[in-house]
């Protein structure tokens, strides 16, 4: 009667154990958890770089991840690949975090060891020790109590979301100019966690009143930024995203945490504090992974007629898409002093010239140049006349560029336009589209006007 009776009941309590935060996790459903996973995910990730990617992927994928997608792009893998390798790392990163924060718990750990799971290297020596650590019992009323903050603990959420994001902005872009995870990835989660803490730290709320209530922090944490000449709106909305999906996922931890009650506050604490510690741990980083952009335009006339205007070209009109007017930098003329390699090619932007010594010369087919100086890529929108953030001059590297000349039947040409660029923001797959997106935007520009002069 029994077994009967909980039958039905099975799927659904599989899901809460592999994606839920309440029900306990011992030592045997961890690693019977985290084998089945690891094996579904390695064939799923095999499966779609042999659909998408002429390379293959590797055991060794998994120590930087990073590196090894851009690898697969630079041998031609779709673009969509990034993209599938996402949408397959989302729902296993979740359950991967959520059984080993409960098998900590279980383990006698604070929570806050849990989040190793997000540590290169060190995440994945954590999970070996969670598969032979002995569970400990930990009575509840010995644990922690919950914070009781009255009706102010929204006020209060407000402002503990408020002192984890602006130290930590501060930090990033002022003192260690490092845009990483630290800074990108781990501040929105934890403004989101501690603000679903305090939020439900007198009693449960609902899930969407803990989530609106996170990103209305993450919110209110843009316009003080703003405000205090730390961000613009340019960086703001193009960080927005990313912002209010972390800052979601890491308030339900700290709804969580709430109702747990064990270490809640010293886990919130713990990772806290470990925040400026990961964005110190980036600022030895590598240069940037370099990146290539392609933009194409037919035209109709030889590539004898285009070279010259390729070589330099007269004012453009102003823009009139929104995020070149709303402070993107874009091109309004081009010069060229001298002839042959060796030539200088300015490229003059709206926000100052790129220095572009010409390094092959090759009429009519091919113009390359390296990029030796280059302005900020944007003006920033912000109530201050002229901010200019650290960001502005290192995080994208413009290192050089070409244009080659096809000639098509009927006396047509196909102009290519070409830049590679290092980019030095983390993510990069969240990041490097919307850079490629806007310095596809800016070849389109330049190439069209090209056309339009023949």
């Amino acid at each position: 009667m029994v077994q009967k009776s909980i039958e039905p009941a099975r799927p659904a309590s599989l899901a809460r154990t592999l994606f839920g935060f309440s029900a306990p996790v011992n030592r045997r459903t961890y690693v019977l958890a985290g084998i089945s996973l690891g094996i579904a995910k390695l064939v799923l990730d095999y499966g779609a770089v042999a659909l998408l990617s002429p390379g293959t992927w590797s055991l060794a994928a998994y120590l930087t991840p990073g590196r090894a997608v851009l690898e697969l792009g630079g041998q031609g893998a779709s673009p969509a690949l990034p993209w599938v390798l996402l949408s397959i790392l989302l729902p296993f990163t979740w359950a991967g975090a959520s059984l080993t924060l409960r098998r900590a718990v279980n383990a006698g750990l604070a929570p806050a060891f849990g989040l190793l799971f997000f540590v290169p290297f060190l995440g994945y020596l954590f999970m070996l020790l969670l598969a032979v650590l002995e569970p400990r019992r930990q009575p509840r009323e010995r644990g922690e109590k919950r914070l009781d903050l009255g009706e102010r603990r929204s006020v209060f959420a407000l402002l503990f979301s408020l002192l984890v994001a602006v130290p930590m902005v501060g930090l990033g872009t002022l003192a260690l100019e490092s845009y990483g995870f630290g800074l990108f990835v781990g501040t929105p989660f934890v403004m989101g966690m501690v603000s679903g803490f305090v939020h439900n730290a007198e009693r449960p709320k609902r899930v969407t009143a803990t989530l609106a209530h996170a990103w209305l922090a993450v919110a209110l944490a843009g316009a003080v930024l703003l405000g205090i000449a730390l961000e613009g709106v340019v960086c703001l909305m193009m960080a927005a995203p990313l912002g209010f999906i972390l800052s979601g996922l890491g308030a339900l931890l700290g709804r969580s945490l709430a109702q747990t009650g064990q270490y809640a506050v010293r886990s919130i604490a713990l990772l806290t504090f470990a925040l400026p510690v990961s964005a110190w741990m980036e600022t030895g980083a590598p240069e940037g992974e370099l990146r290539m952009v392609l933009s194409t335009i037919e035209i109709d006339a030889p590539p004898e007629r285009v070279w010259p205007a390729v070589l330099a070209f007269p004012p453009l009109d102003a823009p009139a898409e929104w995020y070149f007017k709303a402070g993107v930098a874009y091109p309004t003329s081009a010069t060229l002093s001298g002839e042959g390699v060796g030539a200088v090619r300015r490229c003059r932007f709206s926000t100052g010239d790129f220095v572009e010594p010409i390094t092959h010369f090759e009429p009519p087919v091919r113009l390359a140049f390296d990029v030796t100086e280059q302005p900020a890529p944007m003006l920033e929108l912000s109530p201050y006349a002229d901010l200019h953030l650290p960001h502005l001059d290192s995080a994208l590297e413009s290192r050089r560029g070409e244009f080659r000349l096809v000639p098509l039947p009927g006396g047509r040409t196909r102009l290519e336009g070409r830049t590679w660029y290092a980019l030095k923001m983390s993510p990069v797959f969240y990041w490097g589209w919307q850079s490629d997106l806007l310095i596809g935007a800016i070849h389109r520009r330049v190439l069209e006007h090209i056309r339009a002069q023949l």
